[in-house]
Order: structure tokens, then C-alpha cells, then sequence
């Protein structure tokens, strides 16, 4: 029967003493220490701490482990080895010296359970099998002695901000971790927060009994199966590869406990050894998502309003109301209000969109969207879209429901400067969600594949936060595609097949803008919820538009700002170029008739137009 603390270093030294009778210790003090340690422990019945790897294991096969790892703990077990070994150099064991201490064939142990799962690392493949060393990977050494667990750069353990999950995804880990229950099964959660996705992975665990152990990207280091087993590990992976990249999961040699696998909702990934079950991770519902947002915020009637507006993850939840208390408390405030939160969701979204999308930070009122009644109307009805688009299709029928995806697209066509992107920031304001602005410039790529990568990238972490993103110019993206007569022309529509199916599957609200609407694919059209045309403003509008703008700084009678209004039929961007400049002629007094005709003339010197005769000369 083996001791409970387990102690490697008296094993290898019983036995080493087994070869080291008859060598005189006069010319070898490192003997003298062999003889006086196990004199001192000769009572001791030590373990190797190796039983949790199971029974597969010979026992030339664990001395030869234990040997390994004693030379890792006490300097003199590797003099030792030096000494007994020679002339074969080095204090690691070799195959040779095991052979010798068990009467194992060295050919048997390197082809069995202990090399082949990764417990023992042979070396020196240059070298004759006899005369190379072995040796157990150092957090090995740790778990069997029973310390705390340590893997380079692995996560091991639930996060320290782990959010609380609601109970439909509760009910899920536990179906989860039932299904994993077996041996070579495998769980991959598909999910748009890597957070939410690290947070199920470790409830999963916990479902099994199991430590959670996140391990970084790439391929698995030696000595990652037995480590596990040791430590009652879970293994975790993060794979996040391009959309024309498959991330492949290398096999842990040996090891045939649960995996789980954490990636985003449409990545490719492939295990060596197994296939996964798939868990697709969406948002939990309203009624959910306001009872973590009490428990964030604290605030009752704020937490209803978020719940019902934000369809976000509890991840994201907990992250902002962190963010938000932290914005609070630098306003000299114990709880945070709304315009905390708007805050925060710009914060943190902000670093993860840097170099792919700028924030638009202004909050558009009402009275600041001066706008046809018909484009006004076709916004309303956008807006309610938005505000409905999780629980739309629940009263109608099943042809609604089948395929349903809660996302919104719009497009906004109309001239430059007719408010297409004060519309969607309006929007944006409405619906308490941080607007973000694409960078076409970043995102578009030369290198095949790479538009691809940047604009999935955008759409995950944009998903994850539900901001509302903005394509200006959006033609240049999901334009026309073309017949194929060059190989360009065959991976320029690739690229738009890609992206418009990417864009349909998108679970947030995408505003898309442009100068005409015949420059987009037929297909992508029909994929739109919405189209609404930006026209040029009307008489009654252009003069809202004026007194907008020019506010009580001006002493423009009322016929003059009707003759205006009739006769410049600019747009509300003109009109706006025009209320500065003019501000800027009347250095601070009030706006008056000429400094509006002076600037007039400067916004039809810039449209190459004279300005209308109906105005009168500029005084």
C-alpha cells in the first residue's frame, strides 16, 4: 500500500542502491549521501503520486518516473545518476540506467504508456536508445508532489470576475456535462463573447468536478495529458481563426477525459481525435437579462430598461456595470446612472473595435433630426424594428419563425449632406447603444482572404457588445458582383458571396449608407429590412433647417429667412457649412443678411454653381 506524500526522491534512491553496492565510497562522496538518506527514511513508505494516470503504468515505467523527477527535486539524486551511468554523461537518467534498475528493456519503455501519453520525455535522438536521457516536465514534478497547479501560460481555475449565468444556461451546462460524461467526448461552445464562452467552459467544469485549464493557442506542449489527469483538469482551448483559415486541435496523447473547445459563431475548427457536440450561445431573453442587470446595477427601474434594450451576454453585463460604477464614482456618485452606462459601453467597446471602427459619440435629440415626414416616418418604423427584433416573429406564424434571426440591416441612400449619418445616430441614441463607424480604409485589403478576416473579426466583437455599426459608402463592400473573365474577378465575388451571408447572419442592427441604391447586388438587397431615401429637403424642411442652425444668433427677419428657404435648395450639410461661415463673417455679432449671402456664395463657389439669382446681389 502506498503513502498518501508521495516522496520520488526515496523511490530513485532505493532504487539506485541496488547498482551502487560494491563501489568504493571513499572515491565517491556522492554514495555517502545515498547511504546516509536512506538510513534516515528507512522507515518511510513513499508513493510517486503518479496513481491518478492510472494502472497502465508498469513498474519500470514508474521507477523510471520517479528517478526522473527526483533528479528535479535533490541536486544529489543527479550525482548520483552522473556517478552510476558514466561514462554516459549527464545527471538525467538514461534508458540504459533504468534498464539496469528494473531489468526493463529500455526498448520496451520507450515504446510504452509513459513516453507514449508524455509523462516521460526521451532526449538526444542522435543518440543510442540506451544512452538517452529521460526526464518528466517540471509541472509534472509539481502536480505529483501534490502543489499548487502551474501551467505556462494557462489559466487554470474560473476567472476572477466569472459572471453569474442566468438559469437557461445553467439548465444547458448541466445538459452539457452530462453528454461529456464518457470517454473521448468533446463540447464546442460557439459563442461571440470569449468571456461568456470561458465562463460556460468553467461551469461545465464545475458540473463535472473538474478545474477548468484554459491553455493558450497553438500546439499542446509535452506532458499536458498526464498534468491534467494529475491535477483533475478539464482542458480548455481558445480558437479564434480567420473565416478562410480551420484552426486544428492537435491530439493529447493519452489522455481520453472530456475536451471543451471556446470559438466564435462561425470559426472552423477541427479536433485530431474526436468529434465535438456544438453549443450555439445566444443572449439569455429579456426577463433574464434584467435580473443581471440588477444584480450589476442595482438599480431596478435602469436594470429593466437596459434588460429590455441591450441583448447582450452576462459577460458583457457584468463587465459594464464595472465600467460603469467605476464612471460613476469619478462623478462623486455611489450608483451609476444611464448616461454611465452609455459611457461604458463606449469604453469598452472602443479598444476592442480600435483600428476597425471609430465610436460616434453624440446623442442625437429629436429636435436635431429635421427631416421630411416621409423619411421621418420610414425612421420611426426602423426604430421599431430595432426595439422589437427578439420577440418580432413570436405571434406570427411558423413560416415567420422558421430561420428567424433577430438582426436588423437598413440602408439609407440619398445625396451627400441629406442627414443619412445623423439619422443612424439618432437611431443609435434611441435604442441606448454606442454607435460605431467602419473603417473601410481598414477593413478593405488587397491580400485575398484578408477583407474577410477583418470585416468577421468586426462582426464578432460587434456582436458581442450589440453596438450598432455604420457602413458610410457601403457599396464599396457589398457592391455588384461581376462576371468572371479574370481569377480577380472569381475571388472579388467570393469575397461578396462571403460577406453577404455574413452580414444576414448578424444578430445586431446594421445601417448601411450610400449615394445610390443601384450600386448594391440584387441579392443583397432582398436581405435588407429596411431601404429608406434621403431626398432633397423640401422648402418647409430647409427653413427648420436654417433656424436649426442658425439658433437665436441670428436677426434675420421672417421674409428673408422664407426667401431662403425657396430659393437655396441646399442640403442640411450645405446649410450647416453655411451657418459657420457666416458665424464666422459676423465674428460674434448677430448673423445677419449678408454674412448669409457671403457665405452662400462660398458654398456655391465649392458646388461649382452660381448662387440663385432670387436671393438678390450680395450686399
Amino acid at each position: 500500500m502506498r503513502a498518501s506524500a508521495p516522496d520520488p526522491v526515496l523511490i530513485a534512491a532505493r532504487a539506485l542502491a541496488g547498482v551502487a553496492d560494491g563501489i568504493d565510497r571513499g572515491a565517491a562522496p556522492e554514495l555517502r549521501w545515498l547511504d546516509g538518506y536512506l538510513e534516515r527514511h528507512r522507515e518511510a513508505d513513499p508513493g510517486d503520486g503518479l496513481d491518478p494516470i492510472g494502472d497502465g503504468l508498469t513498474e519500470a515505467e514508474r521507477t523510471a518516473a520517479a528517478l526522473a523527477m527526483a533528479v528535479e527535486i535533490d541536486p544529489y539524486v543527479g550525482r548520483v545518476v552522473a556517478r552510476l551511468q558514466a561514462p554516459v554523461p549527464g545527471t538525467r537518467p538514461s534508458l540504459g540506467l533504468v534498464g539496469s534498475l528494473t531489468g526493463a528493456d529500455p526498448v520496451a519503455i520507450a515504446a510504452g504508456r509513459a513516453v507514449a501519453c508524455e509523462l516521460l520525455v526521451v532526449g538526444a535522438s542522435g543518440q543510442p536508445l540506451p544512452d538517452r536521457p529521460i526526464s518528466v516536465p517540471l509541472p509534472i514534478v509539481g502536480a505529483a508532489r501534490g502543489a499548487q497547479p502551474r501551467w505556462p501560460g494557462a489559466q487554470i481555475g474560473p476567472e476572477a470576475h466569472t459572471p453569474p449565468l442566468p438559469p437557461s444556461m445553467t439548465a444547458t451546462v448541466a445538459r452539457h456535462a452530462a453528454g461529456l460524461e464518457g470517454a473521448r467526448r468533446a463540447l464546442l461552445i460557439r459563442s461571440a463573447s470569449s468571456t461568456d464562452g470561458r465562463a460556460l467552459a468553467a461551469a461545465v467544469a464545475a458540473a463535472l468536478d473538474r478545474v477548468p485549464v484554459v491553455f493558450p493557442a497553438g500546439q499542446p506542449a509535452p506532458g499536458r495529458a498526464p498534468w491534467l489527469m494529475l491535477v483533475g483538469g478539464l482542458p480548455v482551448f481558445e480558437a479564434r481563426p480567420g473565416p478562410n483559415d480551420v484552426e486544428r486541435l492537435a491530439a493529447l496523447p493519452g489522455y481520453d477525459g472530456p475536451i471543451i473547445v471556446v470559438t466564435g459563431p462561425d470559426d472552423r475548427v477541427e479536433l485530431a481525435d474526436r468529434a465535438p457536440v456544438t453549443w450555439h450561445v445566444s443572449p439569455p431573453d429579456a426577463a433574464e437579462r434584467i435580473e443581471l442587470w440588477r444584480a450589476a446595477v442595482t438599480d431596478g427601474a435602469l436594470a429593466e430598461h437596459l434588460g429590455r434594450m441591450l441583448r447582450i451576454g452576462p459577460g458583457r453585463i457584468a463587465e459594464l456595470g464595472r465600467l460603469a460604477y467605476q464612471r460613476a464614482a469619478t462623478r462623486g456618485l455611489d450608483a451609476p446612472a444611464l448616461d454611465d452606462l452609455v459611457a461604458a459601453c463606449w469604453d469598452g467597446e472602443a479598444a476592442r473595435l480600435d483600428g476597425l471602427a471609430t465610436p460616434v459619440t453624440e446623442r442625437i435629440p429629436d429636435d436635431a433630426l429635421l427631416l421630411e415626414p416621409r423619411v421621418r416616418e420610414g425612421l420611426d418604423r426602423l426604430l421599431i424594428r430595432c426595439r422589437r427584433r427578439e420577440d418580432l416573429s413570436g405571434a406570427l406564424g411558423v413560416a415567420a419563425r422558421i430561420r428567424y434571426r433577430p438582426g436588423v440591416r437598413a440602408l439609407l441612400v440619398g445625396p451627400s449632406g441629406t442627414g443619412k449619418t445623423l439619422a443612424a445616430a439618432w437611431l443609435a441614441s434611441h435604442l441606448t447603444r454606442p454607435l460605431f463607424r467602419v473603417d473601410l480604409a481598414s477593413v478593405l485589403s488587397k491580400y485575398i482572404g484578408e477583407t474577410e478576416k477583418n470585416l468577421s473579426a468586426l462582426l464578432a466583437r460587434a456582436e458581442h457588445a450589440d453596438v450598432v455599426l455604420l457602413f458610410d459608402e457601403a457599396d464599396s463592400l457589398f457592391g455588384q458582383r461581376t462576371d468572371v473573365r479574370h481569377a480577380t474577378d472569381r475571388f472579388a465575388n467570393a469575397q461578396t458571396n462571403y460577406l453577404l451571408q455574413r452580414i444576414e447572419d448578424y444578430d445586431g442592427v446594421v445601417i448601411l449608407t450610400s449615394n445610390s441604391r443601384s450600386r448594391f447586388d440584387g441579392a443583397f438587397t432582398r436581405r435588407l429590412d429596411a431601404i429608406i431615401e434621403f431626398g432633397a429637403p423640401d422648402v418647409a424642411t430647409r427653413r427648420a433647417l436654417w433656424l436649426a442652425h442658425l439658433g437665436d444668433g441670428h436677426c434675420l427677419p421672417a421674409a428673408r429667412l422664407n426667401r431662403l428657404a425657396a430659393c437655396a435648395a441646399l442640403t442640411g450639410g450645405h446649410i450647416r457649412g453655411a451657418a459657420f461661415t457666416a458665424a464666422v463673417l459676423a465674428d460674434g455679432a448677430p448673423i445677419g443678411w449678408s454674412h448669409v449671402m457671403r457665405a452662400l456664395d462660398d458654398v456655391y463657389r465649392k458646388l461649382g454653381q452660381p448662387r440663385p439669382s432670387g436671393l438678390g446681389p450680395t450686399p
